[in-house]
């Protein structure tokens, strides 16, 4: 059980968020592509859930047990003729 997991947590506001966290000594994880990716924040290897956003199945089992979800990230609405607009 995880009471927050983090999104881009290995960006700019993603980081700072997870710094804020572990400094209020909550009870979170994140979410990355991969573990390297995610060494830079220091955390344990439980707090660390490793998934790609393509793969259901990998991110079914990230957010497993997860309470709360903080997306750090930017979020790109892909139309259906393939026009990817911000």
């Amino acid at each position: 059980m995880m009471e927050i997991l983090v999104l881009g947590a290995t960006g700019n506001t993603g980081s700072e968020v997870v710094k804020q966290l572990k400094e209020a000594g909550a009870d979170f994880g994140i979410m990355a592509r991969s573990a390297d990716a995610a060494n830079k924040l220091d955390l344990n290897p439980n707090q660390v859930r490793v998934s790609n956003y393509d793969d259901v199945e990998t991110m079914t089992q990230a957010l497993e047990g997860v309470k709360k979800i903080y997306v750090a990230m930017l979020l790109t609405l892909v139309i259906s003729s393939g026009l990817r607009t911000r």
